[in-house]
């Protein structure tokens, strides 16, 4: 802003955008999963006052003492809880800075973690925990003898039966789309040959 052409004020503006990001959304209990936290300055300036990020674990999840970091930097890192809290600063602009953190999944569930900015913005993420199905072929070996475990998820099982349908469904397209094509031919072939007579 300039008043009376000769003196000149400007303003600058800090944007921060948190975002948050899982690693893994459908985790089997015991499993140790990352969450990227992503601190974005979209402003024009580099964020020099702290800045507070605040990552609440819900009761499937713990922390799993350890996290790094690309970018920014990390002026305190204290554990409350089940909170996780940062203090971070010195992002440039049009930068970001990533936390990276590990927890760790301790109950069945779908959990839903916050991360709150500033204490006023808040981003989520959340992880379904999947059940793992654990069978063998021979419930009685004798010494010596080999048997076989076989591991499945209930997921896959269910991904691969919705595969099966879908190219069960193409098949049945294909054959409808070959049977319109032979009825064309069929058709054509007898106006064709009525013409011929006539």
């Amino acid at each position: 802003m300039t008043l009376n052409g000769n003196f000149t004020v400007n303003a600058t503006v800090t944007t921060v955008n948190p975002i948050k990001t899982v690693n893994n959304s459908n985790p089997v209990v015991g499993e140790v999963i990352e969450y990227n936290l992503t601190v974005n300055n979209t402003g024009s300036v580099v964020i020099s006052d702290n800045v507070t990020l605040v990552d609440s674990l819900p009761d499937g999840l713990v922390y799993a003492g350890d996290y790094s970091v690309v970018g920014g930097k990390v002026v305190k890192f204290a554990q409350s809880g089940n909170k996780l809290i940062w203090v971070v600063s010195d992002i440039a602009p049009g930068s970001s800075m990533i936390i990276t953190v590990k927890v760790k999944v301790v109950r069945d569930g779908s959990w839903t973690n916050n991360l709150t900015l500033n204490g006023n913005f808040t981003v989520n993420a959340t992880v379904t925990t999947v059940n793992p199905i654990k069978t063998v072929n021979n419930s009685n070996p004798v010494v010596g003898e080999v048997i076989e475990y076989n591991l499945t998820v209930e997921i896959i099982l269910v991904v691969l039966l919705f595969l099966i349908m879908l190219l069960w469904l193409i098949h049945c397209l294909m054959v409808l789309f070959m049977l319109v094509i032979i009825v064309l031919l069929v058709v054509r072939l007898l106006s064709s040959r009525n013409l011929v007579i006539s």
